[in-house]
């Protein structure tokens, strides 16, 4: 492996971990009484527009796959916009893998479990557009090089 490369995949492993970093430290804010609902977040979310792809794993099926959009990530979970809404439920359980900004050299992503806990519709939207889902990874990511020729997604 040439230096430049091995420096590249170190550089890219070196700011996913400062991203996440942040994240380490909980950020619940206190009962808010102007709106009358406590939080539940664990995490501070991160605004991000990453490309997402979700595999869906059935007993009786065969696996099936979406793609989407994510709107933004925290240490807990995300939120993305799918391309078929329709496919999704409040408890489903499928595999997400978010597309990393690389170079031409090194690409990577972030693999990891994931439940829907909520969906909902797109703020100040009309109500026939795409809902964006919300999950809770199940699980600490995988991070992974990759070819980008083989998934069509490019940087």
């Amino acid at each position: 492996m040439s230096e430049s490369f091995r420096n590249q995949i170190l550089r890219m492993g070196r700011r996913l971990a400062d991203f996440f970093r942040h994240q380490d430290t909980p950020s619940r804010p206190s009962h808010d009484p102007t709106i009358g609902v406590a939080y539940k977040r664990d995490f501070r979310r991160y605004p991000i527009e990453f490309n997402v792809s979700v595999r869906f794993a059935n007993a009786d099926k065969p696996p099936a796959t979406d793609q989407g959009e994510l709107q933004d990530i925290s240490g807990g979970g995300a939120l993305f916009v799918p391309c078929h809404p329709e496919n999704y439920y409040v408890g489903q359980q499928f595999e997400t893998t978010i597309y990393l900004a690389g170079t031409n050299e090194v690409q990577g992503c972030i693999r990891s479990e994931a439940t829907v806990v909520r969906i909902d519709a797109l703020p100040g939207v009309s109500v026939d557009a795409s809902p964006r889902v919300a999950v809770r990874f199940e699980q600490a990511f995988d991070f992974e090089r990759i070819d980008s020729s083989r998934t069509g997604m490019g940087a």
